[in-house]
Formats: C-alpha cells, sequence, structure tokens
C-alpha cells in the first residue's frame, strides 16, 4: 500500500507538455520559469521561527507590499520611498512572504521537471518537502487573528498553503521512494491534517470553506474517509456551508466580489479533490452558478464594483482577469463554453495567460467561439445590488444585508462608472493592517451615501422598494428594535442605534438617456445628516470656495485635507473630470445645509478623491441632484427644482425640457415625467 494515495487526475498532462513549448503558451511557461528562479536562484528554503500575518508585510503608509530580501533582514524596505520599518509584526510577515516565495517555486518547480525535464528544478523541491516533512510536526501554532498557523500566521493561510503543497506532493509522487513518502505522511501530511481539523470554526464562514476544503484533500492522500464525511457533510461541513452561504442570486454571502472569488478558489479545490470519492458535489448547480453569477453583473470593460471588504484591481478595466485563473480551471471540472469565451475575452483584451493553470486545465480557445459572456442582470435582490445601466454608463445601488465582518456600513451606496472611467467608486479596502481601514474606509462617510451626525451607520437593514431598469430604483434602510439574525458569519454587530434610532434612508434614482436624477432623503433624525460623494479625477467647474475647518474631528473626519466650504446657496453645480469624461452635478439643498469640498484618501489610498458634503441641519432633509455624465458636450443645459407638496425636478436640454413631478410622502411614492 502506498503511503500516500494519489488525487484524481484532473490536468490533461500529455497536452500541457505540448503547451510548454507551443508559442501560444510562451507567457506561461515564461511565468512558471520565473517564479521557480525567484525560490531557487535566491537558495531560499524553510526556517523554524514564528510566522505572522501576510497582510502584515505591507508599508503602513503606502499600503503597498515591502521589498523581500532573501537573506533574513532586521528591518523592511518600503518600495515607494525607502523607509525601514521593523517590529514582530513586519518579522512574521517576512516569514510568510518567504513561504510563500518557497511554495510558488515549489509549483513552478513540479512543471519544469514534469513538463520540461528540468532536473535541477527537482531536486531543489523535493529537499524543500523532505524539510518540511522534517520540521512541521515541532513548529509551534502561531498568529493571534482568527485561527492559527504553523508555517503561517493564520488557519486560513495555512488551509491555502496545505493545498498547495499537497498538489506538489501528487505531481511529485513517483519522485520520492516509499520510505521518504512515508516520512512526508508522518512528518507533514498527518500533524498538517491534525492541526487545520483542531482550528476549525464550526459555522459558516470563507475561512471554514477553506479549513474544510484542505481537511477533505488531505483526507483522500490519506485515504481517509472519516475526514471526507467530517469536510464534506460534518455538521458545518462544506455541504452546509454552500447550502447557507451562497445566496439565491449566485453571491457569496459576504457581498463583496474579492470574498466571493476567494471562495470559489475553495470550491474548485474541492471538486478537484473529492472528483471520484463526491462527484455530487460538481453536479450541484450552485457551485457551477458561482462562476456564472459574476459575469451576469459585468460593466462594459470587464469590471465589477468592490464593495465591502473588497480590492480595487476588481474596478480596473478587465479586473475579472485577476480571476481568468478560476475559469481555466472550471473548464477541466465542467467543460461550461461560457468559461473558454471569458478566457478568450480577456486574451483579446491584452491579459496574457500566464498561470500554471492555463498550462494544465484551460481551453484552447480556438473554439471558444464569440457568443456572450452571460445573461446581464439589472437586479442582485439577494445580495442587495441593483443597477441603472446603458452602453456608457452604469451606476450601482447597494441596498442588501451587511455581509458580516466584511461588510461595510454603506446601504444606499451608489458606485458610478461610465465611458470606461470609475468616477466615484466603492473605494472598497486597503490592506487591512492600513492605518486608514477602520477610522475610513470601513465607515459610512468613505462612501457615496447618507450619514446622520459623525457617526457610521449601525449595521442595518435595506430593501428595495421598487426597481424597473431603464427607469427607475427606489431602496430605503432602517433600524429595528431587532436585527434579522444572519445564521453564518461570527462577527456580531454590538453597536447602538445612536443618532439612527427611529431614523428611515430613503434613495431614488430616476434614469434617463441623457443624464439621472438621485433624490436622497433622511426621515426622522434629530442630528445634522450628510449627504456624501466621492468623485475620481480633478474639479473642473464649481462655486466659489472659503478655507473652512472641523470642530474637533475625530479619527474620520481628520483624513479629510485641503478642507473648504461653498458660500451659502441652495442651488449650484459642479463639474469634475476623468480622463476625459466629464461629470456636471446640479445639486438643490434643502435650507440651511453647508457644502463642504475634501480631498480623500481612494482606491488605492494614494488616488485621492473629491469629496463634497451636504450638510443638513433641517429636519427631514430632502437632496436632489441632477448628473450629467458627458465627453465632448454636456446634455444638460440647466436645472430648477421647485419645492412644495410636490418636488418639481425641470431638466433642461437645449430645447428640450423634462418636467419630473414627485409627490413625497414618507418618501417617494408617486413619479411623473412630461416634456416639452
Amino acid at each position: 500500500m502506498d503511503p500516500l494515495a494519489p488525487l484524481p487526475v484532473v490536468a490533461d498532462w500529455n497536452r500541457a507538455a505540448r503547451r510548454w513549448s507551443e508559442l501560444g503558451f510562451a507567457a506561461a511557461r515564461a511565468g512558471v520559469e520565473a517564479r521557480a528562479s525567484l525560490a531557487i536562484d535566491d537558495r531560499l528554503w524553510p526556517v523554524t521561527e514564528a510566522a505572522g500575518w501576510g497582510h502584515a508585510f505591507f508599508c503602513p503608509d503606502h499600503v503597498e507590499p515591502l521589498e523581500f530580501e532573501p537573506r533574513r533582514p532586521v528591518d523592511h524596505r518600503c518600495s515607494v520611498d525607502g523607509r525601514r520599518w521593523s517590529g514582530e509584526d513586519f518579522d512574521g510577515g517576512w516569514v510568510v512572504t518567504l513561504n510563500g516565495r518557497i511554495m510558488g517555486g515549489l509549483r513552478a518547480a513540479a512543471l519544469m521537471w514534469r513538463l520540461g525535464g528540468d532536473r535541477s528544478r527537482l531536486d531543489w523541491a523535493r529537499s524543500v518537502i523532505l524539510r518540511y516533512a522534517e520540521i512541521y510536526r515541532d513548529l509551534s501554532p502561531s498568529g493571534r487573528w482568527l485561527g492559527k498557523g504553523k508555517v503561517t500566521g493564520q488557519s486560513l493561510e495555512e488551509a491555502v498553503w496545505a493545498i498547495t503543497i499537497v498538489t506538489v506532493i501528487d505531481q511529485l509522487r513517483t519522485d520520492f521512494t516509499p520510505e521518504e513518502l512515508q516520512t512526508i505522511r508522518t512528518g507533514l501530511i498527518e500533524p498538517l491534517a491534525d492541526h487545520l481539523i483542531s482550528q476549525r470554526l464550526d459555522k459558516i464562514h470563507n475561512i471554514e470553506c477553506w479549513h474544510l476544503a484542505a481537511i477533505a484533500m488531505l483526507g483522500v492522500v490519506l485515504d481517509d474517509d472519516a475526514m471526507v464525511e467530517l469536510a464534506v457533510d460534518g455538521p458545518t461541513g462544506l455541504a452546509v456551508q454552500f447550502d447557507h452561504g451562497i445566496r439565491a442570486d449566485g453571491w457569496w454571502v459576504e457581498g463583496s466580489a474579492h470574498y466571493h472569488y476567494y471562495m470559489v478558489t475553495a470550491l474548485l479545490h474541492t471538486v478537484r479533490a473529492l472528483r471520484d470519492r463526491r462527484p455530487d458535489l460538481a453536479g450541484r448547480d450552485d457551485l457551477r452558478q458561482m462562476l456564472l453569477t459574476p459575469l451576469t453583473m459585468l460593466r462594459p470593460d470587464l469590471s465589477l464594483p468592490a464593495y465591502n471588504d473588497g480590492w480595487h484591481w476588481i474596478t480596473l478595466p478587465a479586473g475579472l482577469g485577476e480571476y481568468v485563473n478560476h475559469y481555466e480551471i472550471a473548464h477541466a471540472l465542467w467543460d461550461e463554453p461560457v468559461f473558454a469565451r471569458v478566457i478568450s475575452r480577456l486574451v483579446a483584451g491584452g491579459l496574457e495567460r500566464r498561470g500554471e493553470d492555463a498550462l494544465l486545465h484551460g481551453p484552447d480557445l480556438v473554439s471558444a467561439g464569440k457568443g456572450p459572456l452571460a445573461p446581464f442582470r439589472d437586479l442582485h435582490p439577494d445580495s442587495g445590488w441593483a443597477v441603472q445601466a446603458d452602453a456608457d454608463r452604469f451606476l450601482v445601488m447597494k441596498f442588501g444585508p451587511h455581509g458580516g465582518g466584511h461588510g461595510h456600513p454603506d446601504k444606499l451606496q451608489l458606485d458610478l462608472w461610465a465611458h470606461g472611467e470609475r468616477l466615484a467608486p466603492d473605494f472598497g479596502s486597503p490592506n487591512y493592517t492600513s492605518p486608514l481601514q477602520g477610522p475610513w474606509y470601513r465607515h459610512t462617510l468613505s462612501h457615496n451615501t447618507l450619514l446622520v451626525g459623525d457617526r457610521s451607520q449601525p449595521r442595518g437593514y435595506g430593501r428595495l422598494l421598487s426597481h424597473e431598469s431603464g427607469h427607475s430604483t427606489d431602496a430605503e434602510v432602517f433600524w429595528p428594535a431587532e436585527m434579522p439574525v444572519e445564521p453564518w458569519l461570527s462577527e456580531p454587530d454590538i453597536s447602538e442605534p445612536g443618532p439612527y434610532d427611529q431614523v428611515r434612508l430613503r434613495r431614488t434614482v430616476l434614469w434617463h438617456d441623457e443624464y439621472f436624477i438621485d433624490v436622497s432623503r433622511v426621515i426622522g433624525a434629530t442630528e445634522p445628516a450628510t449627504w456624501a460623494f466621492h468623485h475620481r479625477g480633478e474639479r473642473v467647474a464649481g462655486p466659489q470656495r472659503i478655507p473652512y475647518t472641523f470642530d474637533n474631528p475625530d479619527q474620520t473626519w481628520s483624513v479629510l485635507t485641503d478642507v473648504t466650504r461653498h458660500e451659502a446657496a441652495t442651488d449650484w453645480s459642479i463639474e469634475w473630470q476623468v480622463n476625459g469624461v466629464h461629470s456636471t452635478f446640479w445639486a438643490n439643498d434643502p435650507v440651511a445645509t453647508d457644502v463642504i469640498e475634501a480631498r480623500v484618501p481612494g482606491a488605492p489610498p494614494a488616488d485621492l478623491a473629491n469629496t463634497v458634503l451636504r450638510r443638513a441641519d433641517t429636519s427631514d432633509p430632502l437632496w436632489v441632484t441632477v448628473v450629467d455624465i458627458w465627453v465632448d458636450q454636456p446634455h444638460v443645459t440647466g436645472v430648477e427644482v421647485t419645492r412644495g407638496e410636490q418636488v418639481v425636478v425641470e431638466v433642461s436640454c437645449g430645447d428640450r425640457t423634462d418636467r419630473w413631478k414627485l409627490d413625497i410622502g414618507e418618501g417617494i411614492v408617486g413619479i411623473d415625467r412630461v416634456s416639452s
């Protein structure tokens, strides 16, 4: 009996060997060779000192990864300004980065041996794996975050590491003697499995999905049916994770494209490892739909908003390309034609297929076809995203569930994209160790929405009141005495409603093919309320401003720089420009409104944004904004707003005037539009 059982064969190794020398996969081969060189040429070697948190190996000032120096440094250099950082957190982050570099080298070395016959890469990989088998059992668990690791500083990262090293060991099984495989089993695989089993959270969580995916794979190579059953069918096993963690509209419950794809990574590893033992997993339609769902909300440049704790790169042109390897693997598992079309579209836009998965799993793109990626969906009701869009503009209102520990307090936020540019994006999150993460990026003030007083929105309950594609979206958020309980993520929100007690926020977007109208209202507040908006680029025109200073600003409000205030006026307009795309905002404010402009950290933090805060010290304030997005010349030439029992918004577009009549009760309850 072999000490380690094989994983199911998913890769077509003969095809991969042919691709190794094909011109069309030269970028993938070059990427593999580069990753091997990063580890082997620098003679990287496992260490026994305690690991830290991967997120800690970043410059706190610039939120950029610190430079990795192979020979153990006493401090760590910022790649932006050269400053050296020292301390336990940075040292622990260096250890995690070291092991990550080694792991990247192991994956690459295994392929260079199997596909190209490079014996020197095999010799290094064998020696490193045997070294881990020698030291792993005696490594001390470390890390102060959720779950502990041994090679890493968190059980989540340990699970990711476990899946990768088990995959590499499986690829090199025939290059170890039976005695060496036994050493790997007893010195590495068994204690690794024991450690991860001890770190389970026993709740629905993306981290638990990674724990269970790793345990399932370890169970396969250990030929341990009980371990596989624990991972899949346990009380909070993968089957339960999928049942409760995948919303009915196909998104993962944390409301973030980043964490959606992150969880999908664990899902793909699970389906692949259990292909023979549990083929029912691959047959679950909700798992396949998790790869299709993001395609239904893609913007024309193949990007997505970075809601909640999400990284800004998904918002950049072809941001979906960050996850191209998901579709390479998924094609091998499901042979879904649209997965090949996704890769083909990204490659046509200039993306190079640089990953190992392109060589091992990816489709031949000659037959990919040019059909649509997925039918567009303007409403994702369970996750709480409503879209108004046309060929050049893409506006999302967020109204749905909080998102657990990775959620942001941003109900009724707007994310605006147009003509290929992020104009007013959700900033998402920088690195978690950034000093701006808590006071700024996780505060309501950093989002394009409404807030009461100086405090963030508590975890609220948003609901969609109406939505008609190409016409209007109407939603509200309120704070009931007892919040609906999410049966999954662990991080409870214990904040009190404070100034939001008995308050309702209401937002309505009226969509026109030349502009849109934003009508926002705060109902029942006893403290001043603020309409906040953050726009990228440069300010082209706007009202005269005078310097302004906040009274006793806290850690959040002190983030704002270059703060100014408009002279008092209820009607005003402002224009911004981002790479030739112009936004003109025509505003009508309630009486007793201070309009404040400032500069704030964006996404990434160095990309400063222009902030407008319309701060109203009046009961039930209602703000009206007409937004004209244009390239060559503006569509809107004038706006007039009349307030009374009805709010009448007259929008002039050259020789035509559109008149919108809005009946106002507890919110906007009627819309009537005529043109003349």
